[in-house]
């Protein structure tokens, strides 16, 4: 253990610091009663002289009547210079019924300060230091009494001393009482500095450094003795952290000792990993073999048809993952028309797909019935065998080649045709429930026609390309779909389908598509 304790500066310590909370109290107080004293003494010194005043006027008022009552100007003017020679007198002011004379520093008729030396002529006095020039005074009447006893009022005295004979006064006082507040003041900082090293300081060192010290490994060497008497909140501390140390060295030789068979639990659970995770590994190959397979076999049944001669056809499917909840299916119908179907399933992966290939299979089923009775059929098995949760959204769209365009949707996106003529994009909309919700009596769809012209394109797609958001979280929407083929109208379908995914792709600002996406689109040729 370190025997110096001076390791932390003085300015820095916590006794210095104390001190100084306690010492700036302290000399608030001390401040405050010094002024107070001294304000006390001062306004006591000043009654005094009031008092002063008062005794010389019963002293020179027998003097100063006489002399004003036989009009003895010169014996007034010596009574008044020697009254001014007085220590606490500054001035004397002798008014009368012939005018006013005095002798030293007086308040003339404008209240200013004029200095007289014995009679009447006044020189203006410069107040260079209001605080001890001020003036305070004494007035009283004069009056003369004669050999029978009679009293007459013969004129007005005034009797001036300043606030600079108050502090002549008292200034040596003021002085003692200054340098007994310094003493005091340093002699305590001094001594509340050295006690609080011996019994603060010292102590605190003796912790901080045995915790600097502490470690694991010297355990047995850390043990603190503060020399401090009496159980106070240092003597505590010490305790404390003596047990602390205690308890820290039993629990190291505990875990040392677990230590010990850890490692070979470890190596055993290693191994046992290992194992595991070959199997997985495994198990994993196994199954993204699979599902390579089931994509293949996925795309292989949507993606194989044959152009009616009246219909340029163009697709894109992009899987979320290794199978698709999306499906499209182009097949012929009756009477050398096309049937275009596209469907969205619930969800992604597995589950979803294998809805898909239950929708193809219904469709090889039912695919030549009507568009209205192919919907009816697709809701009645999808509401029987699929969980509540799984369920499928759907358009399809009938083509004949006189152009007539037959569609019936199932809570799926609009179709969209671009007029070859240059009018805008015409959104075709129809209402239907998804299919999967609801039985026959409730399930609804409802045809919409239009009759194509040469030229005429359209478009399928799925919710995955409109609903793709930017960074701000707002949608591409089917407006977007709209306005990219409004602008594009003139290429292409393969431009169309490329070109609007890449334009997707921008619009999102690299953020990923978390969907399926497939997009059909026909062009109309006529015969």
């Amino acid at each position: 253990m370190m025997s110096s304790y001076t390791s932390v500066s003085v300015k820095d310590s916590i006794a210095t610091k104390l001190l100084k909370v306690v010492f700036s109290i302290y000399l608030l107080i001390a401040v405050t009663v010094t002024l107070v004293h001294m304000g006390a003494e001062y306004y006591k010194t000043k009654d005094d002289i009031l008092n002063d005043l008062k005794v010389f006027h019963g002293t020179f008022e027998a003097g100063l009547s006489q002399a004003i009552w036989d009009v003895n100007v010169s014996q007034e003017n010596l009574l008044l210079n020697g009254i001014v020679k007085l220590p606490v007198i500054v001035g004397v002011k002798i008014e009368t019924n012939d005018g006013i004379s005095g002798a030293g520093v007086i308040l003339n008729q404008k209240n200013e300060m004029v200095f007289l030396k014995g009679g009447s002529d006044s020189v203006l006095v410069e107040e260079k230091n209001k605080l001890f020039s001020g003036l305070f005074w004494y007035k009283f009447d004069i009056i003369y009494s004669d050999f029978y006893g009679s009293r007459t009022k013969v004129g007005e005295g005034t009797f001036y001393s300043s606030n600079k004979v108050v502090f002549q006064k008292i200034k040596y006082g003021f002085l003692f009482v200054i340098i007994n507040a310094f003493i005091k003041t340093i002699s305590l900082w001094i001594i509340f500095l050295y006690i609080g090293r011996i019994l603060l300081s010292r102590p605190l060192f003796c912790l901080t450094s045995a915790t600097e010290q502490l470690n694991l490994d010297n355990l047995e060497n850390i043990n603190i003795d503060i020399k401090t008497s009496g159980h106070n909140e240092l003597k505590v501390l010490e305790e404390a952290f003596n047990t602390m140390v205690s308890k820290l060295l039993t629990s190291r030789n505990k875990l040392h000792e677990f230590n010990q068979t850890l490692e070979l639990k470890v190596q055993e659970r290693t191994l046992q990993l290992s194992e595991a995770n070959k199997e997985l590994r495994e198990k994993n190959e196994m199954i993204t073999q699979d599902l390579l397979v089931a994509q293949n076999i996925q795309k292989h049944l949507f993606t194989e048809y044959t152009n009616p001669p009246y219909l340029k056809i163009a697709t894109k499917y992009l899987p979320h993952s290794h199978v698709s909840g999306d499906i499209y299916k182009i097949y012929p119908y009756e009477n050398e028309t096309y049937n275009l179907f596209l469907g969205d399933s619930t969800g992604h992966g597995v589950a979803a797909a294998l809805s898909t290939v239950m929708a193809n299979v219904l469709l090889l089923e039912k695919g030549r019935a009507s568009l209205e009775r192919i919907m009816e059929h697709l809701n009645e098995v999808f509401e029987q065998h699929l969980p509540d949760d799984r369920f499928m959204s759907a358009i399809l769209a009938n083509i004949n080649p006189q152009g007539e365009l037959r569609t019936i949707i199932a809570g799926h996106p609009p179709l969209i045709v671009i007029p070859a003529n240059g009018n805008d994009p015409i959104i075709l909309e129809g209402k239907g429930t998804l299919l999967g919700i609801f039985p026959k009596p409730v399930f609804m769809v409802q045809e919409t026609k239009y009759k194509l012209m040469h030229g005429d394109k359209g478009i399928l797609y799925t919710d995955g390309i409109y609903e793709r958001e930017n960074l701000d979280g707002k949608i591409f929407g089917i407006g977007g779909i709209r306005d990219f083929l409004k602008e594009n109208r003139n290429h292409d379908l393969d431009f169309l389908l490329s070109h609007l995914l890449e334009h997707v792709n921008l619009y999102t600002q690299g953020k990923e598509a978390d969907d399926d996406i497939t997009i059909v689109a026909f062009e109309y040729i006529q015969p």
